[in-house]
């Protein structure tokens, strides 16, 4: 399973990494690789958190959905767009599983 991920460049800082489907889920790094493995990692502690909280995991948009969504408009902006996966659904990590059944078919 892989979630539509924004990447920005900040001329002054290196890169950022956004999810749409999971607002408020972010990570940076100093290279392009850097960052997507530092967001790789925040994806999967924050679908972890979803889980041990007893909420849903949305189900990944594709991206032309995240590209047709009006409210992602100025989100996306001059960012990238690279799909990460969730690597540790159905994985013990930290002494917490989640099966990935916990994902929700609901967009």
């Amino acid at each position: 399973m892989r979630y539509v991920s924004f990447i920005h460049r900040d001329p002054d800082s290196g890169y950022g990494i956004s999810f749409p489907d999971f607002p408020g889920c972010v990570s940076a790094g100093d290279t392009v690789d850097e960052t997507v493995q530092h967001g790789c990692e925040a994806l999967a502690f924050h679908v972890e958190g979803l889980s041990a909280d007893g909420e849903p995991i949305p189900a990944p948009r594709s991206v032309e959905a995240i590209r047709a969504d009006p409210v992602l408009a100025d989100w996306q902006r001059g960012a990238d767009i690279v799909l990460v996966p969730l690597l540790s659904a159905g994985v013990s990590r930290g002494g917490s599983t989640f099966p990935s059944a916990t994902v929700s078919s609901k967009p």
